[in-house]
């Protein structure tokens, strides 16, 4: 079924190796699974695909990220989990089933967080808030906050007593 009220969530056959924090060591548990242009033609298109269900929910006119034109100011990645029930005897490592992905941007000398998008099933279980505080802080600084803001990350933000500094790219 493939209608605009279906969320259909990318799978891998294989286990997709975490991002390590630049203090610690891999997040593994829910993984952070980072998306460069070097990336996997199959795990940009799945951050697409989480670009276009953010687009549909946010009631935007253009979707945010297109896999085919990934270049080097732009960072994605992939929310991911072990996909238990795709587990068969044949397999080798354990799927990945993604929950979710979100994008920043290099715009000048400032990383924006352009986006993020979750499965409405897995969010408020802490998911962002663990990739915010050991990852996305660590890795990004001080980086600003595209808007406008869903009423879920502005309560995120305020939770997390944000001071980024919100910035508007473009009409969306």
């Amino acid at each position: 079924m493939n209608d605009k009220y279906t969320i259909a969530l990318p799978v891998f056959d294989e286990w997709l190796s975490s991002v390590v924090a630049p203090s610690g060591p891999a997040l593994r548990d829910l993984g952070l699974r980072a998306v460069s242009p070097e990336s996997r033609l199959s795990e940009r298109q799945a951050l697409e695909q989480f670009a276009r269900y953010f687009k549909s929910e946010m009631h935007y006119d253009n979707v945010q990220y297109y896999a085919n034109g990934h270049d080097n100011n732009c960072v994605g990645f992939l929310f991911t989990s072990s996909a238990l029930d795709m587990c068969t005897d044949g397999q080798k490592s354990m799927p990945t089933r993604c929950m979710g992905g979100c994008c920043f941007r290099k715009i000048k000398d400032t990383w924006v967080l352009c986006w993020v998008w979750i499965h409405p099933f897995a969010r408020k279980q802490g998911l962002l808030q663990k990739y915010w505080n050991c990852y996305f802080l660590e890795t990004f600084g001080d980086f600003a906050i595209e808007t406008p803001l869903s009423p879920s990350m502005e309560s995120f933000l305020q939770k997390q007593q944000s001071k980024h500094r919100l910035v508007r790219l473009g009409s969306a």
